[in-house]
């Protein structure tokens, strides 16, 4: 139940940020937006990393596949059955990441979720592009500015 409400409180808290500025029309610069997702994302991410229990597919999937790639195995072959029901793509993107970890000395279960933190934050501009309405006097845009 700990983990539920630790890990629950600062997505709450990004949900009730969106719902508050989509009712009152919030336009936020994009830095703003950006910045307020990275340290959303960030501090889930600090989190997680620190929790004692992590997901599966992290530990083993994710790491797994992320060797077979650095050995120059295909995942899609090498790996356990039923393990891996992603693009290849992101097998590639693991073992860069997994490189990178081991070249300075980070752990994996930090390493493995700088990929989707990233996505995440790609995505804000592309939801604020998405919701942008024409700018009238009396409606104004609720996308970013």
């Amino acid at each position: 139940m700990t983990h539920v409400l630790v890990m629950g409180l600062p997505l709450v808290g990004g949900l009730i940020l969106g719902w508050l500025a989509w009712y009152r029309r919030w336009a936020p610069p994009l830095a703003v937006a950006l910045s307020v997702g990275a340290v959303l994302r960030i501090v889930v991410m600090a989190i997680a990393v620190q929790d004692s229990w992590q997901p599966w597919d992290l530990v083993e999937d994710f790491r797994s596949t992320a060797d077979t790639v650095l050995d120059g195995r295909d995942p899609l072959t090498y790996l356990r059955e039923g393990g891996w029901h992603f693009l290849p793509l992101l097998a590639y993107l693991l073992a860069g990441v997994r490189w990178v970890g081991e070249l300075f000395g980070i752990p994996w279960e930090v390493m493995a979720r700088i990929v989707p933190v990233i996505a995440d934050l790609a995505l804000i501009p592309l939801v604020g592009k998405l919701t942008e309405t024409t700018r009238s006097p009396d409606r104004p845009s609720a996308g970013l500015r």
